[in-house]
């Protein structure tokens, strides 16, 4: 009995020897099972787990065992609209026996709700099939009804497609074998729709054909490639007879052919897939056993960077960069600068860039300037910039001038051409100028409160400027200034008043009031039903106030003292009266612009010939636009120009204007499509710049700038622009006018630059960029398509559990040996 018992311990260790070999080729559970669903179907994808190989899965769905070995990572389950899918996934290892992991991967899943009916597409229709040695070829059309985008096939209960947009599938099956094919429509619109129910065909094969009629598998495949094409050649293989071949490029047959190349055009970046078979004509005709096969991509064209250059300048002056490239590949390219930090404004889409230099920048910079293609190719220009040292000049003083003094203050205003600080010297004696106020602030428009004056006094001054460069410069004149009387009792004198419109007046609606004011002393400011006026000069001043149903202005003017003096403007508001107007040639009708929004509204109607100049002349008060000009090409009679000066960003546009906007304003010529290349040339526009505005915005002069909206582009485009007179309450400009359309929204506007110097210039390494290409990733559409139920035998088996079960009853046998010893 003891060596009864002996036995029975070899025998437990080595079945656990057994059980831990066979375990040893267990597989990991499957990991990352996610599903997407549409109209009545889930298709579930998930990743094989890490540890032991997983050679295949073995799928269920509502209890049923769809499939044992299936080696893809997907699977797409039918269960109608609202229905529940739950999926069980076991991984499957093939050796020893085979061994099912011990935990499925589960997901249970609702189908969304029935799908809109107008996207379901029609079953496809006369499905048929011809039949040669081991193959099928199934033909089919699209039903009728909705539209269908492509179709999802599967063949054997293998879904070979789901997004072609060929009526037809190739099913090499071998021979004497079966193909099934099941065959669903599909439409993208909504999340996607398949057809309820597919077209089916069930076909055999030919049995195999006679061994002397087939023809050997081609040999030899090769390529060549160029520009937007590849050139596939082979040889005929040894043996029986090819007569002709069979070929596919990615996906389209050509048979019969006797040519031993393909020349396959595909484009720029383009791919193709070959599959070669070789036809023996003899008998009913017979394929090759194999095919050759090869797939290839198009090399990419280099791009090349253009419009290069090295550039030298002086301090103080601008480097202006505008980058082009070639590709024959006509990709778009993306531009770099290692040197943001210099050209700030640089533009990676169009190559444009400026570096303004200032007067601590003289050296020698090197540059990197890039540009890619996006499919690898990159290439980079070094540009060398010298920057020669220069002495920074003095500020250049311009349009000294003050306000009107109170009793016991004034404001002293002045600009200069560079930023720089200021200081105002003065005195109640000519040539002794003791007092002094200043503000360290570098701008380029000045303006300095001398306050605590004595009243009834004449002060002179002088204003003095000295740039980040300690480069000093002083007004030449002395200028005077009378404070007021403290006890001046004359009020000012109201001259001339207007509004825009007077009659038929609608309630919200904005009116331009004009004012012609004088005093004594001197006006201080003028307000319309409490909004404040603009000065224009010495003794006009404008504005706009809104209608309402006071159906009057109330006009206040100040002097220095505080007298006042008042006045009314009256007008009628509108009531309908029922009828309609005629209405005008030419454009100049309504623009679309929220009527709220415009200040005022003004039209010039100008005759048009063919090399014409036209001038449109606005004058109308609260209008900063004065002229439009340009060539015609053609001749159009009268034709209308529009400007509405605007409250605020038009509301016709997206966004505002960049930068901070004077005025915004519409711009309108002729009617719709009229302002065109074949119509007009050159045009400009020329307008004012309030010099108050300019000064207490601290705004840079010549960052001043016309900008357009380009509606297709939804971008302000900067146009051309320059000064081009100034006196002493504004500045003029003249910009270019974009040729589109009818024009359309514009705006006026600039920037106010913080200078900040730097005493020591800092030397400036030369920098090499490290160039990366970045791959780009292609995504693999989840397949859409619907599965065939497998109703094969289940085969596997959970792993071990037989020598488990034999291990349990040798332990019970040996503990019975052990109680009966």
């Amino acid at each position: 009995m003891r060596l009864f018992s002996k036995f029975l311990i070899i025998l437990v260790f080595v079945g656990l020897a057994i059980v831990v070999g066979v375990n040893a080729d267990i597989p990991p559970t499957p990991i990352i099972l996610s599903n997407t669903t549409s109209n009545y179907w889930v298709n579930y994808t998930w990743t094989a787990g890490s540890g032991n190989v997983t050679d295949s899965y073995n799928i269920s769905v509502n209890d049923i065992w769809v499939s044992n070995s299936s080696s893809q990572t997907y699977w797409n389950s039918n269960v109608g609209p609202s229905n529940w899918s739950n999926i069980a996934i076991y991984a499957y290892n093939v050796s020893g026996g085979g061994n099912l992991n011990l935990t499925p991967a589960n997901n249970n899943t609702q189908a969304p709700a029935a799908p809109i009916s107008k996207y379901i597409p029609p079953t496809p229709i006369i499905l048929s099939n011809t039949t040669s040695n081991y193959w099928v070829n199934y033909t089919w059309t699209a039903g009728s009804g909705n539209v269908t985008d492509s179709y999802n096939i599967s063949v054997n209960d293998i879904w070979v497609s789901n997004s072609s947009s060929q009526t037809y599938w190739n099913s090499n099956v071998g021979p004497s074998n079966w193909s099934n094919i099941a065959i669903y429509a599909y439409n993208v619109s909504g999340g996607g729709n398949l057809n309820l129910t597919p077209a089916n065909n069930n076909t055999q094969a030919p049995a195999a054909p006679i061994s002397k009629y087939i023809p050997p598998t081609p040999i030899i495949l090769s390529n060549t490639t160029s520009n937007y094409w590849v050139n596939y050649t082979w040889t005929a293989g040894s043996g029986n007879v090819t007569d002709s071949y069979n070929i596919s490029i990615n996906g389209s047959w050509t048979n019969g052919t006797s040519a031993t190349f393909k020349n396959s055009t595909v484009g720029p970046h383009g791919y193709a897939e070959i599959i070669v078979y070789a036809f023996n004509s003899s008998g009913s005709g017979t394929l090759s056993v194999g095919n050759l096969t090869d797939n290839v991509t198009v090399p990419n064209n280099p791009i090349d960077i253009t419009n290069t250059s090295d550039r030298t300048v002086n301090e103080g002056e601008n480097v202006y960069v505008d980058f082009d490239y070639t590709d024959d590949d006509s990709d778009t390219g993306t531009f770099t600068c290692n040197r943001n930090d210099l050209f700030s404004d640089f533009d990676t889409a169009t190559g444009k860039g400026n570096w303004l230099t200032n007067y601590s920048s003289d050296g020698t910079y090197s540059v990197v300037f890039g540009v890619s293609d996006g499919y690898g190719s990159t290439v980079s220009y070094t540009m060398t910039i010298t920057v020669n040292d220069v002495d920074s000049p003095s500020p250049v003083i311009s349009n000294v001038n003050n306000d009107t003094a109170s009793n016991n203050s004034v404001t002293i205003y002045w600009d200069t051409d560079i930023p720089s600080d200021s200081l105002v010297k003065y005195g109640t004696t000519e040539n002794i100028l003791n007092n002094e106020t200043n503000d360290p602030t570098l701008v380029t428009n000045h303006y300095i409160v001398l306050t605590n004056l004595e009243d009834n006094t004449t002060y002179y001054y002088v204003v003095n400027s000295t740039s980040a460069f300690d480069k000093s410069n002083q007004s030449d004149d002395i200028k005077t200034f009378t404070t007021t009387d403290i006890n001046d009792i004359t009020p000012p004198v109201i001259n001339d008043k207007s509004l825009s419109k007077t009659s038929s007046v609608k309630s919200g609606e904005t009116l331009t009031v004009t004012i012609n004011v004088i005093d004594n002393i001197g006006v201080t400011s003028v307000t319309a039903s409490n909004n404040d006026l603009t000065r224009r000069n010495a003794t006009h001043w404008s504005g706009t106030v809104t209608a309402d149903s006071t159906k009057k202005v109330d006009i206040i003017a100040y002097d220095a003292a505080g007298n006042t003096n008042t006045t009314t403007l009256t007008y009628t508001l509108y009531t309908s009266s029922g009828g309609g107007g005629g209405g005008g040639g030419g454009g100049g009708g309504t623009s679309g612009e929220a009527f709220a929004n415009i200040v005022c509204t003004e039209t010039d109607r100008q005759f048009v010939g063919k090399d014409l100049n036209v001038k449109y002349n606005f004058k109308l008060e609260g209008n900063y636009v004065q002229h439009i000009e340009f060539t015609g090409l053609t001749s159009a009679g009268k034709v209308a120009a529009k400007v509405e000066i605007l409250n605020h960003t038009s509301t016709i546009v997206e966004k505002d204007a960049p930068n901070i906007v004077f005025k915004n304003l519409n711009v309108w010529i002729g009617n719709m499509g009229y302002f065109s290349n074949n119509n007009v040339k050159d045009p400009t526009i020329t307008f004012i710049v309030d010099r108050s505005w300019v000064r207490d915005n601290n705004i840079i002069l010549n960052t001043i700038s016309f900008y357009s909206y380009n509606d297709r582009t939804t971008i302000w485009e900067k146009m051309s622009t320059q000064k081009i007179s100034e006196d002493p309450t504004s500045y003029q400009f003249k910009a270019s006018l974009p040729i589109r359309g009818s024009l359309g929204p514009m705006a006026i506007s600039g920037k106010d630059l913080v200078y900040v110097p730097t005493s020591v210039p800092t030397p400036t390494p030369v920098i090499t960029p490290t160039q990366s290409v970045t791959e780009q990733p292609t995504s693999e559409k989840t397949p859409t398509v619907t599965p065939v139920t497998w109703t094969g035998t289940w085969k596997a088996k959970v792993p071990g559990f037989q020598l488990l079960a034999a291990l349990i009853v040798l332990i019970t046998l040996y503990f019975i040996s052990r109680r009966r010893d």
